[in-house]
C-alpha cells in the first residue's frame, strides 16, 4: 500500500498554511494509501480525505489549525439540511467516502479558531466532519482546542472510537442518524457535551471517562450500551458561551424538533456507570424544547454509583412513554442538600428500583412519583414515609 509523507509534498514547520501541500498528499493517495504526518508542528486549513486510506499523526505530531476562519471555507459542506453553511466549516472532512482511518500518537490542534460569523457569534471550524461515510476509524489521537465539535458524524454509519482523548472546545462527539458506533477507552475532558446527537441506531459506549462543563451524553439513540464508564464534574474547560465549569447532566435525553427526529430513544442499557458532582444523573423532560421531537422508551441502569448530585434523577414525561429501572445501585444526594427528592417523576410509563439505597434526602421524600402507570421497589429500605405516590395505576411497594 502506497505510503506518502507530507514532507515529500511540501509541507514544513514554518510554513503559514500547509493545506495544499497536505491536500496534495491526499489526493496522490486517491488509489489507496497512508498518509503520514511526522514529528513536529504543521498549521493547515480545511483538507479533505478521500476513501481508503489512513492519515497518520506519528508521535510528536502536531496537525495545527489555522487561526484564520476564512482557511476553512474551501470544503465546507452544504448538502445536510438547510442550516448555515458556516456551521460545516471543519478542519478535516470526508464526504461519501468509505474506509478512512485518522490514527496514530500524535495530536490535532484547532486553536480555538474564532468565527464572528460561525454559531453563537464566535465558533469555528469542527475539527472534524463526516457526512455519508462508511467504515471510519479514529484512533489514539489527542485532540485539543476544537473551534467547535471534535467529531462531527452525520448520515454515517459503521463507526469506530479508541483511545482518543479531548481537552477542552465544545462537544466530543455529535452524531446525526448514524448506526453502528463503538466508543471506548476514550477520555473526554470538554467544555460542551462528551456525546451529543440525535436519530443515531445501535451504539456501544465502553472504559471511557467524560469530564464536562455541560452533559455527559446528551444523546438520541435507539439501542446504547453504555457499560464502565464514569462521569465527573466540575468540568476542567470552560463552557466558551456561559462562562461556566459546573457539570448538568451525566445522561440527558435529546431529540430537537428542528432536526426532524423520526426515531425515538430506547432499549438503553447502562452497567457499571459512576457519576460523582453533577446537578443531575438522569433526566428527562418532554416538554422541554431539546428534548420534544421524540419519545424514550426503556432505560435501564446496572451496578450505578451517584453521589454529590443535587436533583439525582427527573423525569417529567406527560405522555407516560419512559420506563426506568434501577438495579444494584446507590444514588445519593449532594451533602447539605435539602428539600429535593433522591428521585422524582411526575409522569412516566414504570419505574422499576431493585436493590438500590437512596441517601442524603432531608425534608422531601426521598421519592416523590406521580401520574404514572407503575411502580415497583423491591429491597430499597424505603420506609413508606419517605415514598410521596400519587396517580399511580399499578405500584408494588416491598422495603
Amino acid at each position: 500500500m502506497n505510503k506518502v509523507y507530507i514532507t515529500d509534498f511540501g509541507a514544513g514547520e514554518g510554513v503559514l498554511n500547509n493545506a495544499e501541500a497536505i491536500q496534495a498528499a491526499i489526493d496522490g493517495c486517491a488509489a489507496g494509501g497512508t498518509v503520514v504526518i511526522p514529528a513536529g508542528t504543521f498549521v493547515s486549513g480545511a483538507i479533505k480525505l478521500c476513501g481508503n486510506m489512513t492519515l497518520y499523526l506519528e508521535k510528536g505530531a502536531v496537525l495545527q489549525g489555522s487561526g484564520d476562519c476564512r482557511d476553512y471555507e474551501k470544503h465546507a459542506s452544504r448538502g445536510w439540511r438547510d442550516y448555515d453553511s458556516l456551521w460545516f466549516d471543519a478542519f478535516i472532512c470526508a464526504e461519501d467516502a468509505e474506509n478512512v482511518n485518522i490514527e496514530g500518537e500524535g495530536t490535532i490542534d484547532g486553536v480555538d479558531c474564532f468565527n464572528p460569523k460561525g454559531e453563537e457569534g464566535f465558533r469555528g471550524p469542527h475539527c472534524m466532519r463526516f457526512v455519508r461515510c462508511k467504515n471510519m476509524r479514529i484512533s489514539g489521537l489527542h485532540i485539543k482546542r476544537s473551534a467547535n465539535y471534535a467529531m462531527f458524524f452525520i448520515n454515517s454509519s459503521n463507526l469506530s472510537v479508541d483511545n482518543v482523548s479531548v481537552c477542552g472546545g465544545h462537544d466530543g462527539i455529535h452524531s446525526h442518524n448514524c448506526n453502528n458506533a463503538v466508543v471506548s477507552g476514550c477520555d473526554f475532558r470538554t467544555g460542551d457535551d462528551c456525546v451529543a446527537g440525535s436519530d443515531n441506531i445501535n451504539f456501544m459506549i465502553r472504559d471511557c471517562k467524560f469530564n464536562t462543563s455541560c452533559n455527559g451524553f446528551r444523546l438520541g439513540c435507539l439501542n446504547l450500551t453504555a457499560e464502565r464508564c464514569q462521569f465527573w464534574g466540575p468540568g476542567e474547560f470552560l463552557h466558551l458561551s456561559q462562562k461556566r465549569n459546573n457539570m448538568l447532566c451525566a445522561i440527558i435525553h435529546f431529540s430537537p424538533p428542528d432536526r426532524n427526529p423520526l426515531l425515538p430513544s430506547g432499549n438503553w442499557q447502562l452497567d457499571d456507570i459512576t457519576a460523582d458532582n453533577c446537578e443531575t444523573l438522569y433526566h428527562v423532560a418532554r416538554s422541554e424544547p431539546w428534548q420534544s421531537g421524540q419519545p424514550v422508551f426503556t432505560v435501564k441502569f446496572e451496578n450505578t454509583r451517584a453521589t454529590n448530585i443535587e436533583r439525582p434523577v427527573t423525569v417529567a414525561d406527560e405522555r407516560r412513554d419512559t420506563a426506568l429501572s434501577f438495579k444494584d445501585s446507590s444514588i445519593e444526594l449532594r451533602p447539605g442538600i435539602t428539600g429535593k427528592s433522591v428521585i422524582k417523576c411526575d409522569g412516566f410509563d414504570s419505574l422499576e428500583l431493585k436493590n438500590v439505597k437512596l441517601a442524603g434526602n432531608a425534608g422531601a421524600p426521598a421519592v416523590d412519583i406521580c401520574d404514572g402507570n407503575r411502580a415497583s421497589f423491591e429491597n430499597t429500605g424505603i420506609l413508606a414515609v419517605d415514598i410521596r405516590a400519587e396517580n399511580i395505576k399499578s405500584a408494588n411497594f416491598l422495603s
